[in-house]
């Protein structure tokens, strides 16, 4: 028999029952029927009918490895998912332009463009276009709508990932543009809609097949600063669809003004960008030789400005301790607040030991209540390239297929 649960209705629990198999399958790999019978609670009934109807749907498939119990036992077939089978576009609308590529559910690129965002954006033209160019792709792929679970979608600044609205995007696209019908109207597709950095928190757990539990916070830092928080393996995006925006917290109310609106904002003060307009001011053969010596091979950049801390630059290594002291602090609010069991960082800052070693350095000063919950990842780049994809991950996760739900 298949689990009951209060409040559900038989396709609410069936559906229950296939995400259910699909997360096993997913975060801890091939498994036999028995076995997932055993972790799952269901019946051997129960996983057999669920099991055969993924295959015939395409989703799961018999794997060519066989286990045998004893010598006279019977074998037991393994299972797993389809992962090479199995299509995702991702499409990730960024401030000057739109990346769309083509996975398999893998998480490995087949296919990929870039479209060029030009001022004063015609919506529908905007949106026409690039869906002609998805089309263009699974042409040159020989991919149908069939073979794809979906398209997945990321935006900057506040979306209600619900209904497929971009609430605001800071200027990219107008204010409350529906992107899922823009693109569902097009094409026959199901479209999944996220802020980019709610979609990196679920990326970095399907990158490594890792479930995050019972709750995680997620920072991404570079070039702006955003964060996301889940809850059993779900981003919360609060009533308003503004949960988390850490880097728009008011810490000076007479600051810079932000790309928000607000003046004095976190990212205005520890984004590269200010980091780099700071550093732009100090800038002089005498004061921070090492960065002079960056700047005439080439532009500063946060690379350079890494490079000059290297060369000894004191005043560059000072300025970037503030920074990390102030980041530190806003941490250990959150973390205060929040209480997750676990904590990552994402910027390919971290990739250079004496910058990660010195933000450690300030992360045990003001951020104590941490521990040992922080994680410092340096992989930021491909964590956003599969964000928008990983949406759709999500969602086949949850036993939601092409064009219908379970």
């Amino acid at each position: 028999m298949i689990m009951v649960s209060t409040g559900k209705n038989v396709s609410d629990l069936r559906r229950s029952n296939i995400s259910l198999i699909l997360n096993l399958l997913y975060f801890e790999g091939t498994q036999s029927r028995k076995m997932l019978s055993r972790k799952s609670s269901l019946t051997p009934a129960a996983v057999t009918i669920l099991t055969m109807e993924l295959i015939e749907k395409g989703y799961i498939i018999n794997s060519e490895i066989t286990l045998r119990n004893g010598k006279a036992g019977r074998s037991e077939q393994l299972i797993d998912i389809n992962y090479k089978n199995l299509f995702i576009v991702g499409m990730r609308i960024d401030r000057e332009t739109v990346e769309i590529r083509l996975f398999n559910l893998g998480l490995e690129c087949i296919g990929s463009l870039d479209v060029e965002i030009t001022t004063c954006v015609n919506v529908d033209d905007f949106f026409e276009l690039l869906c002609d160019k998805i089309a263009f792709l699974m042409v040159q792929n020989n991919l149908t709508s069939k073979m794809l679970l979906g398209i997945g979608v990321t935006i900057l600044g506040i979306v209600d990932s619900i209904d497929g609205v971009s609430i605001s995007s800071f200027g990219i696209i107008p204010d409350n543009t529906n992107i899922r019908m823009h693109i569902e109207k097009r094409l026959p597709l199901p479209v999944r809609v996220n802020n980019n950095v709610r979609s990196m928190l679920l990326a970095e757990s399907a990158i490594n097949h890792h479930n995050q539990g019972v709750s995680h916070l997620f920072i991404k830092y570079g070039p702006g600063l955003g964060a996301a928080f889940s809850i059993a393996q779900q981003a919360y995006n609060g009533v308003n669809h503004r949960a988390m925006e850490l880097g728009h917290v008011t810490i000076n109310p007479d600051g810079e003004l932000c790309r928000c609106g607000r003046r004095g904002c976190l990212e205005t003060i520890v984004s590269y960008e200010a980091i780099l307009s700071e550093a732009e001011l100090i800038l002089s053969k005498e004061r921070t030789p090492a960065l002079y010596a960056e700047c005439e091979k080439g532009e500063l950049t946060i690379c350079s400005l890494v490079q000059s801390v290297v060369g000894g630059d004191v005043l560059i290594r000072q300025m970037l301790r503030e920074k990390f002291v102030l980041f530190s602090q806003c941490l250990e609010s959150n973390v205060t607040i929040l209480d997750p069991k676990t904590v990552s960082i994402c910027s390919e800052i971290f990739v250079h030991e004496p910058i990660r070693d010195m933000f450690l350095e300030q992360v045990a000063i003001y951020a104590k209540s941490l521990g040992n919950r922080l994680v410092l990842n340096p992989d930021s780049a491909e964590i956003e390239k599969v964000g928008a994809a990983s949406l759709v991950v999500h969602s086949f996760l949850a036993g939601q297929s092409v064009g219908e739900q379970y």
